[in-house]
């Protein structure tokens, strides 16, 4: 019995062994399947919030794209209002000076109400409410912003709310206005003459005769296409973009060529327009049929060093055409039964026309080209003239002095008045009228009449009229820049050259005139602030702090007249300005003055241009080299920065 009990316990312990083996066995494969259970809900729940976040994503791009497309569609019907009440961007900059919110705002509710007559109380409605809020009643502050405001110093105007937002509207006012208008320049006012004298004299308006401008065709295809729906759609909507507008280019100066030589001879079979051959003045000079040789000036040899260059390792950007040049002689010679057009110095002869002789046709592109007035195959040294004017103006006799380039005011002192002013001197010419382009600025009107002293008779000839003279008096040139390059393939291209003998008989003439008028006590050291829309230095505020703080006199040049200009140059001892046609003034500076002229590190910069004029004037220039802004799709005429360091140390 009690073996048999042995046994039965031994069997069942045995089982029970089987049994929690299997127990254990079996909770194992549970805790494998509900760990894979777990293991599969968990990645179930991450797939769905995956695709819940994309899916917000989705959303999200799509109201992005939305939210674009209405802001594309406001700025558009923004653009479309601007066109017709022109007055609203400004107090849009203002409000948007204050907060971009508030500006946005003020743009909606144009926008939707079309209460567009009420466009500006609704904006001053808005600038005072924004106001009332930021000041809490601080009078003198909310005064100081609207006087921010009306001196569009939009940057100090958004520092201001800034600071109130930060120091709260019992901020120091007294304290707060000197610390922005040090640090925003706007202490630096432009220097202003006491004299209100703008003119050299008076003079005999009869003496000026206008040419009847063309009606409708006539001043060139270019200027016709301008006027045009299309040319009006391309200037106001799409020259903005940089792809664009070398596409246009591009095509102008490739396509209208093959127009004008393989279409429109075919089609049209145009005589105007048949090839003509071009010849340089000197060489028409030499023919029997030319008139009496008569010299101005003999040739002049002249020095053209390599600029200093600031900071110096920029040095090496400033690639000399030459290290001198002799600058050919300047002579009178007469033309008979010739044609001149306005806009263009090019002179029509017989079957053939004439040009000046430093014209490098390969290298050198032409104004009248680019406006469609002429087509040159430079090759073949041969144009197609395209001007017409079926009833020219007849006169016995007349000096021709019209070009393409006149109306630019540093092309107009470096090329035509120095020709003006050696023709002039001649007795000989006393009684020969002078041919000008109208529509000239009155600056450039004013310098014509200091140098002939307002006694000579003058015909402003327009574009698209002509004047065929039964003696032409024809003066070769006294300066010259290529108004452009060809392309840029061709090394070896002229950055100008100047007459020194043409320079310093117009400077002799111009300031002598000057001295003769009453004059202010202008400064000696002189910085030019340059408000053109390109070319400009991004920060000219700060070199406009330093240059002051150093005894510089701010000047704004358009806002002097000519003889103001010839008075302040002629007496400067040091100039400093940024690249730009007023530059050309430092013809007048006395020998010796310290120039310092900014300009861009830019491939095709032609460096010597400015340099020439100087060596012609009998001074050098100091060049100080910046970096073009983020936007460089100006080119040569892009936005740059000049370091300060730099600027002071060139002085």
């Amino acid at each position: 019995m009690k073996a048999l009990d042995e046994r039965t316990l031994q069997d069942l312990g045995g089982r029970l062994r089987d049994l929690r083996r299997t127990v254990e066995s079996e909770t194992e494969a549970l805790g494998v399947v509900l760990s894979s259970l777990a293991k599969a809900q968990q990645t179930e729940q991450v797939s769905r919030l995956k695709d819940a976040r994309r899916a917000e994503m989705r959303a999200r791009r799509q109201e992005a794209k939305a939210r674009a497309r209405t802001r594309r569609d406001r700025l558009a019907r923004w653009k479309l209002a601007c066109d017709i009440y022109d007055d609203i961007q400004l107090p849009c900059r203002r409000l948007e000076a204050l907060s971009p919110p508030l500006a946005r705002r003020f743009v909606s509710e144009l926008l939707e109400s079309r209460a567009f007559e009420a466009r500006l109380a609704l904006a001053g409605r808005l600038e005072s409410d924004f106001l009332d809020t930021l000041c809490e009643g601080r009078q003198a502050l909310g005064e100081y912003a609207v006087k921010l405001l009306d001196r569009k110093a939009w940057e100090a105007v958004a520092a201001l709310v800034r600071y109130v937002e930060v120091l709260g509207p019992a901020v120091d006012i007294g304290r707060l206005a000197a610390h922005l208008e040090s640090t925003f320049a706007l202490n630096v006012d432009a220097w202003q003459p006491d004299s209100a004298e703008s003119l050299v004299a008076e003079a005999d308006e009869s003496l000026i005769e206008h040419v009847e401008a063309p009606s409708g065709h006539g001043v060139g295809l270019l200027g016709e296409l301008r006027r045009s729906w299309l040319g009006r759609l391309y200037v106001e909507r799409l020259k903005r973009y940089r792809a664009v507008r070398s596409g246009v280019i591009w095509l102008w100066q490739n396509g209208y060529p093959f127009y004008v030589n393989r279409v429109a001879p075919v089609v049209f079979r145009r005589e105007a327009e048949r090839w003509r051959p071009l010849v340089s003045v000197a060489d028409y000079a030499l023919r029997p049929e030319a008139g009496q040789r008569h010299v101005l000036a003999e040739p002049t040899h002249l020095e053209t060093p390599v600029p200093v260059a600031f900071p110096e390792k920029s040095r090496a950007v400033l690639v000399s055409p030459h290290e001198s040049y002799v600058f050919p002689e300047i002579f009178v010679t007469t033309v008979r039964n010739a044609a001149i057009y306005g806009g263009t110095n090019l002179v029509c002869v017989g079957g053939e026309v004439i040009h000046h002789n430093l014209y490098d046709f390969v290298r050198d592109y032409t104004s009248e080209e680019l406006h469609g007035r002429t087509a040159i195959d430079p090759k073949r040294r041969r144009v197609r003239w395209l001007l017409r004017d079926s009833e020219p103006v007849r006169v016995e006799s007349a000096a021709v002095f019209v070009d393409a380039c006149a109306p630019n005011y540093a092309h107009w002192l470096t090329e035509v008045l120095p020709r003006v002013a050696l023709f002039c001197r001649e007795e000989r010419y006393a009684d020969v009228p002078l041919v000008v382009n109208d529509g000239l600025h009155r600056n450039l009107v004013e310098s014509l009449r200091m140098i002939t002293r307002g006694t000579r008779r003058i015909i402003m000839l327009p574009i698209g009229r002509a004047i065929v003279a039964s003696e032409l008096f024809l003066t070769s040139v006294a300066g010259y820049v290529p108004f452009e390059r060809r392309n840029t393939r061709l090394s070896g291209h002229s950055h100008g050259v100047f007459s020194p003998v043409a320079f310093a008989e117009m400077r002799r003439c111009l300031v002598e005139a000057a001295n003769a008028m009453p004059s202010p006590d202008w400064p000696r050291k002189i910085y030019l602030r340059r408000n053109s829309g390109v070319r400009k230095v991004i920060n000219s505020a700060e070199i406009e702090r330093a240059l002051v703080a150093r005894g510089y006199a701010v000047i704004e040049p358009e806002k002097l007249s000519f003889i103001q200009q010839v008075q302040l140059f002629s007496r400067a001892e040091a100039v400093v300005a940024s690249t730009g046609a007023a530059v050309a003034n430092i013809i007048f500076c006395p020998p010796g003055t310290r120039i310092s002229i900014f300009i861009s590190r830019f491939a095709d910069t032609s460096y010597w241009y400015w340099q020439n004029i100087a060596a012609a004037s009998g001074n050098v220039v100091r060049y100080v080299l910046g970096e073009v802004g983020v936007d460089a799709s100006g080119g040569i005429h892009a936005d740059f920065s000049v370091v300060v360091e730099d600027v002071i140390n060139s002085l």
